[in-house]
């Protein structure tokens, strides 16, 4: 989320005179502590050389890993 959107919902809840400090204080809080949660998780993709240096390993090596995982 970003800031901006984050002092649009500030904004709104200051309007709002049935909500007390307190309670827009929560909910503020809410709000930011959820934003990096709520992101979806998205696999990353790295190339054959660079799984094979993290897997101290070969290109080859990554190869029949792979094939062996399609299989």
């Amino acid at each position: 989320m970003l800031e901006s959107t984050l002092e649009i919902f500030r904004t709104a809840l200051r309007a709002d005179p049935s909500v007390t400090p307190s309670e827009r204080a929560r909910m503020i809080a809410v709000v930011r502590n959820s934003k990096e949660e709520q992101r979806p998780s998205i696999p990353q993709i790295i190339r054959r050389h660079e799984a094979a240096r993290r897997l101290s390993g070969s290109v080859r090596f990554v190869d029949r890993l792979a094939a062996t995982r399609t299989a």
